[in-house]
This record gives structure tokens, C-alpha cells and sequence, in this order.
């Protein structure tokens, strides 16, 4: 799977208004990735689709500064979140954020979080949010660790 394809369905879907340049940075960092870590974005990226399709949520490049799990600061991410008109996301209103680093992970909201999930296999944030500390696992169970899949 070419995760560029993944990128431009993100951007042909009606949930987006990223334009092919915004989407550029991304698309560098996915082809510097090996080619299983490419394979994990873009089943996360796939995953995250689905969430846009489902809950009509837009893309959005942002950088949190503060307040997310350990390593996830201060890198450019991808945000998956219903947006305001001025393109701030609503209060409890995202769904996914995708930091362009590696090693690979993703950040949700601790509002999502499942039952099932137990503290070792997840990484908290000092905001409420968390990600999993196996990627791998959650792509395998997404249900395992939140309650949107």
C-alpha cells in the first residue's frame, strides 16, 4: 500500500480542506519511514479515515506544544476533529492525533478510552489522552484500547 494514496484519499475526502502542499510534509516523513513503519501509518491513517467518515470530522496539521504522552510534544501532527469556522477543534471534539515522529504511535482522547484497556499498555498525557505503548497491538484490536472502532 502506497501511504501517499492513503494521504490523497484523506485529501479527496469531503472531510478535508488540506491542499496538496499542506499535505507535503506528511508525505516527506511517510517516504523516510521503512517500509513496515509505512505500513503501520497507513493502517493508522486508514483506521483514521474511517473515523472521518463516520463522524465527520476534518484534518487538520497542528503542533501541540504541551500536555501530550511522552515523546509527542512539540511535533508536527496530524489532527482528525470536528472544527470551529476559525479551524480550532471543539471541545471534546477530536477523535485522533497523529504525530509525524517515530517511533510511530497515535494519541486519543481519554474520553474514548475502553474498560478493557490496562495502565502498562498505554501511555498518558498530562492533558487527558493517551496512546498506546504497542502500535502494533492496537492496530491488531483498536477495540481493546478505545471505544470508536
Amino acid at each position: 500500500m502506497d501511504c501517499s494514496q492513503v494521504l490523497v484519499r484523506i485529501l479527496g475526502s469531503k472531510a478535508t480542506k488540506l491542499s496538496l502542499d499542506e499535505l507535503s510534509p506528511a508525505v516527506e516523513f511517510l517516504n523516510g519511514l521503512d517500509p513496515k513503519s509505512q505500513m503501520q501509518m497507513c493502517c493508522v491513517l486508514s483506521w483514521g479515515v474511517s473515523l472521518n467518515e463516520s463522524q465527520q470530522a476534518e484534518v487538520k496539521f497542528v503542533r501541540y506544544g504541551k500536555g501530550q504522552p511522552p515523546g509527542c510534544n512539540n511535533v508536527h501532527t496530524l489532527l482528525l476533529a470536528v472544527l470551529e469556522p476559525s479551524g480550532r477543534a471543539v471541545a471534546d471534539e477530536w477523535l485522533l492525533r497523529i504525530p509525524l515522529k517515530t517511533p510511530l504511535t497515535v494519541v486519543l482522547p481519554e474520553r474514548r478510552i475502553s474498560s478493557s484497556v490496562t495502565a502498562p499498555e498505554i501511555a498518558r498525557g498530562e492533558d487527558p489522552n493517551y496512546s498506546p505503548i504497542d502500535l502494533e497491538d492496537f492496530l491488531k484490536r483498536p477495540s481493546h484500547y478505545t471505544q470508536m472502532s
